[in-house]
């Protein structure tokens, strides 16, 4: 569970505290939860009153942006669940990503390798996750570690035995041609 607190403008310019609730992770399967906090398809304009701006897909255009926060199960809990086999992606992720415009390979030998057209700020807030690209090379990143993933190919693992949690920033870019 996770707070979000926002702020906004009043018309005479004070600040205030627009909304404070808890909001939950949505499993997407292939052990992945999933929290969209904030967003918008265009940049920020001020004055800004913090009502909460209109966004479709889960990735941003050019100029867009996102903030949410992933959660990662560890991996040896969902081959015990798929009873020692290979964990893949559920239907509902390969769907997501599908309909998300991302760039993935979500089966065979490297089951949620992807990539966007965006720029990826990120910090681990709990837990060890691997990052992985496609040339096979690999880094481990521990609560408090920050990235920056400029889209390239990547996929993410939890090879620990806790869950790992991720906030992530994204900046949508120009797509690649």
């Amino acid at each position: 569970m996770t707070r979000l607190v926002v702020t906004g403008e009043r018309p005479d310019g004070s600040a205030c505290i627009l909304s404070d609730k808890d909001i939950g992770f949505e499993r997407l399967g292939g052990g992945f939860g999933f929290t969209q906090l904030w967003g918008s398809d265009t940049p920020p304009a001020f004055p800004n009153d913090g009502a909460a701006p209109c966004f479709q897909a889960l990735m941003p255009p050019a100029g867009g942006y996102r903030f949410s926060i992933m959660q990662i199960m560890p991996k040896h809990i969902l081959s015990d669940a798929n009873k020692g086999g290979p964990v893949e992606l559920s239907a509902a992720v390969r769907d997501m990503y599908a309909n998300a415009g991302i760039d993935a390979v979500a089966t065979g030998e490297a089951p949620g390798m992807h990539r966007t057209d965006s720029v990826d700020l990120g910090i681990v807030l709990s837990g060890v996750v691997t990052m992985e690209l496609d040339t096979g090379e690999k880094i481990e990143l521990r609560a408090g570690d920050a990235f920056v993933q400029n889209g390239t190919h990547h996929k993410w693992s939890n090879e620990g035995s806790e869950s790992v949690v991720v906030a992530v920033a994204i900046i949508g870019g120009d797509p690649r041609v």
